[in-house]
């Protein structure tokens, strides 16, 4: 993982009113799942993101000039990012989150690199200075379609065409992270040919940049050895619609950025329609999520018994009393991986449940009985009927 990038502990999970008034969404079922598809999400800081991005474009040659642009969504069918003045196309007058960042890093940028870097300069400023080397940054890059989008409004001017076609220009795409689908996706997909009888093929004009590169084909490498568990949970929110459950693309992303939520991340997570409640909505970071990510709670050192709502610790108290007691059989048992349950564990010793050799405490039978919804029955949440008769271990 990249230096500077945050990840939600369970204790963290387990300390936010918000997060467990979205769990509520979900049948106690699948909550674990849900807890522990928000432990692998990572958070990357306006910081962390400007100082990589600064970095990335200081590495750029000196002794070209480079014409630096935001990658962002134009309005229309088809659009042109130019107008007719060759100018680029007027923003919006609202704030847009990650744009808003970018364009302030690019701004400044320009203005320390002594000539080297030109911020968004018109088709005249191109020409009159000869530059020849595109610079597009982006925040995340997950089908590519965005990309595609905003390097073909460029190219929809007939003047950029032809540069472009004679091989006059190069686009270099910088984003903090990218797939690699992504890269095959825009080269096939921006405007030109990549025949070999070419003199330069279009895939000879496209470079990538980037601080993280994955393959959204391989869930384990971002969600665990859990993922499936992961990819079920994603699909059986129907409120959602089905092209976003695994995100824009398929993806399934996990990287979330404190400026901009991605729409690669899964749709349950950012989506706000049908009587959904995102945890993140308008795809923007709450102000909660970045306080309780910047400073999380400290590990519990007791258990509040009465009332308590915490399911899934329930869940892990009432399986080491029936006897379930090692941290993949907890797993499978509670729709999580290996790891969370190691952390669910730690929880409930850290609370002074479990023992070391994971079994029930004084205190973790009081707290079973005490949070059993009878006297005679234990309903585990995962559609098991437990007996309180059982040994407490």
């Amino acid at each position: 993982m990249l230096t500077g990038i945050r990840t939600l502990s369970v204790d963290a999970i387990k300390s936010s009113a918000e997060i467990n008034q979205w769990l509520l969404q979900f049948p106690p079922h699948r909550r674990t799942t849900a807890e522990m598809m928000l432990s692998r999400l990572w958070f990357v800081g306006r910081d962390v993101y400007s100082e990589w991005l600064k970095r990335e474009l200081s590495l750029l040659d000196p002794k070209h000039k480079h014409a630096v642009y935001a990658v962002r969504k134009l309005d229309g069918t088809d659009p042109c990012y130019w107008q007719d003045d060759g100018t680029p196309t007027q923003r919006s007058g609202q704030s847009l989150g990650s744009e808003d960042l970018v364009y302030s890093i690019i701004s400044n940028a320009g203005r320390v690199s002594q000539g080297a870097l030109l911020d968004h300069p018109s088709l005249s400023e191109i020409k009159e200075g000869r530059l020849r080397s595109f610079v597009l940054v982006d925040d995340s890059i997950g089908s590519g379609q965005r990309v595609v989008d905003f390097i073909n409004a460029m190219l929809r001017h007939k003047q950029l065409m032809s540069w472009w076609s004679l091989g006059w220009v190069r686009v270099r795409v910088v984003a903090f992270a990218r797939t690699y689908s992504a890269e095959r996706y825009i080269v096939r997909n921006v405007r030109g040919s990549d025949h070999h009888a070419r003199v330069i093929p279009k895939s000879e004009k496209i470079a990538f940049a980037s601080g993280l590169r994955y393959d959204a084909t391989l869930l384990e490498s971002r969600w665990g050895s859990g993922f499936q568990s992961i990819v079920d949970l994603c699909r059986s929110v129907t409120a959602i619609p089905t092209f976003m459950q695994d995100g824009f693309g398929g993806v399934l992303g996990n990287l979330v950025f404190y400026h901009s939520v991605p729409d690669n991340i899964p749709g349950m997570l950012w989506y706000g329609e049908n009587g959904w409640l995102p945890l993140f909505p308008n795809r923007g970071l709450p102000v909660w999520m970045a306080d309780l990510l910047e400073h999380p709670a400290p590990a519990r050192g007791h258990a509040t018994t009465r009332g308590h709502q915490d399911t899934g610790l329930f869940s892990l108290i009432a399986l080491i009393k029936s006897g379930v007691r090692t941290p993949l059989s907890l797993s499978l048992r509670m729709n999580c991986d290996a790891p969370f349950a190691h952390a669910l564990i730690a929880r409930a010793q850290s609370a002074g449940l479990v023992t070391a050799n994971v079994r029930l405490t004084e205190a973790g039978v009081n707290f079973f009985h005490d949070n059993s919804r009878t006297n005679d029955v234990a309903v585990y949440d995962y559609g098991m009927y437990i007996p309180t008769s059982w040994s407490a271990g």
